[in-house]
């Protein structure tokens, strides 16, 4: 839909005469900037970068002049570049694009010499707002770096949700962790991403970028994370595939080696999640939770992104000198049921023996529909 050119001129005006009133004139050049996207149904990634670009200078200028997040909202706010519409259905419809969510300040986990901001920008209809993390140093403020879910030529618009940043290391650099969450109003299973990435130097450095099966969690961050010596550690709400066992604890932890993000154990918190981590393993991935047998069997029944819907058909314990659980599952998208021979009463000793289509003779059936916890219940590490 476009803007008729005088209604536009019209708008233009408007920015520049709100901006004015700050009378700073990075102002007024973001506002004409962003009303002219008003025009606009839905930016390209190109504009929305350029938007973002002209943000983050904005921001940069404003904390090397001692600004507190409170009066940048109001320079914005006075400018009329903030979303000010109520949250109802109706709104969520209508066009959004050209107008900015007001700077938050994130809380970040680990360093505290490190402020972390939300900037985000609105790219059209919808829940379509799309964060950038700007780390600074507090003092003297220094930028440190910014991250988006997905940068480059993104297909969809991310909030930010867990922070963790580390201390420096002796480069003077710090690892960061960030969950993201894909901007929806009308469901709770909107995708989620996970990273790992390295700030301080000239740009930031992507060391892991992947997407997680998870649902929102009400009162705290759909994925958490944290940055530690050892490693860096995700927590979510992991998805398992079947009305019976929808969500279970979730757990994705990394050790970096050089240069390199490595899983590092545990690679889940459940019984039924690691069969489903397992699964949506590469063959090298699995190896190194699998004994020989199981690893070679998961040459044929693994999938490259996702493990795909399954029914979780049953589950046996098998006692003895080496203690197991045998799950019998059905993986829709192979159309094939198989039994999986899975070790450990710790989630940080969780390991897969073996791939089968029966139970072995002795095990003990478990009722799964009447003791779900008994595969979906949080291990102990």
């Amino acid at each position: 839909m476009r803007t008729p050119p005088r209604r536009a001129a019209a708008l233009l005006l408007a920015a520049f005469s709100l901006a004015a009133a700050s009378g700073r004139e990075d102002t007024a050049r973001l506002a004409a900037r962003l009303m002219a996207a008003r025009a606009k149904m839905l930016l390209s990634a190109a504009e929305s970068q350029s938007i973002q670009a002209a943000l983050l200078e904005w921001i940069d200028a404003r904390m090397k002049a001692g600004d507190t997040v409170q009066s940048m909202n109001r320079e914005l706010s006075a400018a009329g570049l903030l979303a000010t519409w109520p949250d109802t259905l109706d709104q969520m419809l209508l066009k959004h694009a050209g107008y900015l969510e007001g700077i938050k300040s994130k809380p970040v986990q680990g360093a505290g010499d490190v402020l972390a901001l939300e900037a985000g920008v609105y790219q059209g209809p919808g829940c379509s707002k799309d964060v950038t993390a700007v780390l600074y140093q507090r003092k003297p403020a220094l930028r440190l770096g910014y991250l988006n879910a997905e940068p480059g030529n993104p297909k969809w618009a991310y909030y930010l949700s867990g922070l963790a940043v580390g201390e420096r290391d002796s480069s003077g650099q710090r690892l960061v962790a960030s969950g993201w969450v894909i901007s929806n109003c009308t469901s709770t299973w909107n995708g989620k991403r996970i990273r790992i990435d390295r700030v301080g130097g000239a740009s930031p450095e992507n060391l892991l970028a992947r997407d997680l099966d998870a649902q929102d969690r009400e009162g705290q961050d759909s994925v958490s994370a944290w940055v530690r010596p050892d490693g860096v550690t995700f927590w979510y709400r992991g998805g398992l595939g079947d009305p019976l066992l929808m969500v279970a604890p979730a757990v994705v932890r990394y050790r970096i080696v050089g240069g390199q993000a490595e899983r590092a154990a545990p690679a889940a918190l459940t019984r039924a999640g690691f069969i489903r981590e397992w699964l949506s393993m590469t063959d090298g991935e699995a190896a190194g939770w699998s004994d020989p047998d199981a690893a070679e069997a998961h040459k044929s029944i693994h999938f490259p992104t996702s493990a795909g819907p399954v029914d979780w058909l049953g589950a046996a314990e098998c006692g003895g000198r080496a203690p197991a659980w045998e799950v019998a599952v059905k993986v829709d998208e192979l159309k094939k049921e198989f039994v999986f021979r899975i070790a450990g009463d710790r989630a940080t000793e969780l390991r897969m023996l073996a791939v089968g289509s029966g139970y072995t003779d002795g095990c003990t059936p478990v009722d799964i529909f009447k003791d779900p916890g008994s595969l979906s219940g949080e291990l102990p590490w």
